[in-house]
């Protein structure tokens, strides 16, 4: 019964949860645009340099830089639009029809899509770096980035599958929504038991254990790329260096910054599907922006991208130029009419 009582106030909580004061949805809002605004600009220029790079295939900071901001760009355009307007309607109103079900689908497929492909994308090139430094000739498949970026996005294609068959668009008195509903579920339990299930699965692979990965992998490549001494050519060898160096720490701060933005997400997960009452004695304003963090993290790592690399922080500068220089010109040509 209780257990009942639980799932009871879960499911509630999903279909109609408690409403947003004003002041919470105001101020969420424009952090959602300040996110918004940083992640697609930020992004886009990112990808604008790989894209136009001579020779990408050759840096692996590319290869990092380019997957992290597809998958950045795409919760940009799903996860942050959505949660402002599950802010406004206090649930995920949606509209009917086949096209309602299709877009309810590939909306939560793609948010889920995204996170998994950045965590898949810096796991990889850990391991990348581990072949290149501790076994540079022995293992040619990192070298070939387009392999590596085609698995990277089939695998988390794949592994969010479970989403498509979990959510679905279903009509609640005059409205639609799109809620998850497990197909071959008997009744509401069924379907808390498999999100549990899902979100434990999904801390695991897509949290846990890649952190648990990169850390150890990060620590390996510190000690050896830190404290080691190399034979041969003094300069060649301190260039070199040098640059695995820089790969590594970006690539350290961009996890450190992806588990601490992401962790207090897991954490409103966890209360959710195993503390439901505990969750909502939570107040809004918390775990809304436990959320919201976790969606700042797209905008925070072109911001890493700028203090860390030489070549995005110069074309970043560049389109802020651009930015603002443009309207400075359509004003000058608006006021030259007038004078």
């Amino acid at each position: 019964m209780n257990f009942s009582n639980h799932t009871s106030t879960l499911m509630n909580n999903v279909i109609s949860p408690p409403l947003h004061p004003t002041e919470t949805k105001v101020g969420f809002t424009f952090a959602y645009i300040t996110i918004f605004v940083i992640s697609l600009f930020g992004n886009s220029v990112g990808l604008q340099v790989v894209v136009s790079a001579k020779t990408p295939s050759k840096r692996i900071t590319y290869l990092l830089i380019k997957n992290l901001a597809v998958a950045d760009l795409i919760l940009t355009l799903t996860v942050m639009p959505n949660s402002v307007w599950f802010m406004y309607f206090d649930h995920n109103r949606w509209f009917g029809g086949t096209m309602g079900t299709i877009t309810c689908k590939l909306f939560v497929y793609a948010m889920a899509v995204s996170i998994a492909a950045s965590v898949i994308t810096f796991t990889i090139i850990s391991i990348d770096r581990f072949f290149v430094i501790y076994y540079p000739l022995k293992l040619t498949l990192f070298q070939k980035h387009k392999t590596i970026t085609m698995i990277i996005w089939s695998v988390s294609l794949l592994a969010i599958t479970p989403y498509l068959l979990l959510f679905k668009v279903k009509k609640l008195g005059d409205y639609y929504v799109c809620l998850p509903v497990w197909p071959w579920s008997k009744n509401i339990i069924e379907t808390y038991l498999v999100m549990r299930a899902f979100h434990i699965f999904g801390f695991i692979v897509f949290y846990a254990l890649p952190l648990l990965i990169t850390a150890v992998v990060n620590c390996l490549l510190a000690r050896r790329v830190w404290f080691h001494k190399s034979s041969g050519n003094a300069s060649s060898n301190r260039a070199l260096t040098a640059a695995r160096r820089k790969v590594i720490r970006m690539l350290a701060i961009i996890v450190v910054g992806f588990a601490l933005c992401w962790l207090p997400c897991y954490i409103n997960h966890y209360f959710m599907f195993f503390q439901p009452a505990v969750f909502k004695k939570i107040p809004i304003a918390v775990w809304t922006f436990n959320f919201w963090l976790s969606h700042a993290n797209s905008a925070i790592n072109p911001l890493f991208y700028i203090v860390l690399n030489r070549r995005f922080r110069k074309a970043f500068l560049d389109a802020l130029t651009v930015l603002f220089a443009f309207p400075c010109r359509v004003v000058s040509h608006c006021m030259s009419y007038f004078t």
